[in-house]
């Protein structure tokens, strides 16, 4: 399977589920590697929500994929927010959820995905060639980003640090890689 026609299968699978349907009142945002075309064959496929009531969208969730092959639904603290994480397993794609009371724009998976579309742009074909290599190896994608790029500390920290800076500020910092 190409990752071109994997990106097909994965909107057919989302379209199928129903997801921004069932979930349209939590704003739900496909977002990861596979919008912006890094992931592998093993990607699962992230969608995240605006979930201010956490009871009433982990209730949602169950009701509406708890019948899905290999379900769970748990409550993590993800940056200092409790927020619900949903996992099943349909249409050949683990799909993961996740809720919490945080503007879709302000959650940490989003502004990742933002920055590394941004870092893509600079670094062209040859950095997403390295990063999927990256991820080949077994590197989740946020760590890839940062040996890739050589960002110190802890990738997903760094990645949102990187987040507000400028195009140019991002260019001069990443445009001879």
């Amino acid at each position: 399977m190409t990752l071109t026609s994997r990106k097909v299968q994965a909107s057919q699978a989302l379209r199928a589920l129903q997801i921004f349907e069932s979930l349209s009142r939590y704003r739900p945002t496909f977002v990861g590697s596979t919008p912006i075309d890094l992931d592998l064959n093993e990607s699962d496929l992230d969608v995240i929500c605006e979930a201010y009531d956490l009871d009433e969208f982990e209730q949602h969730a169950k009701f509406v994929y708890g019948n899905r092959s290999n379900f769970t639904c748990i409550k993590v603290v993800k940056y200092s927010l409790p927020s619900i994480l949903v996992s099943f397993f349909s249409h050949n794609f683990r799909v993961g959820i996740f809720g919490q009371g945080r503007a879709i724009e302000e959650q940490a998976a989003y502004i990742h995905m933002k920055i590394e579309e941004r870092l893509l742009q600079i670094g062209g074909e040859t950095a997403r060639e390295g990063i999927r290599d990256l991820k080949r190896k077994g590197f989740k994608t946020e760590p890839a980003f940062a040996v890739y790029f050589d960002l110190p500390g802890d990738p997903y920290q760094a990645l949102l640090d990187l987040a507000q800076y400028s195009e140019a500020e991002l260019q001069n910092l990443f445009g001879n890689q």
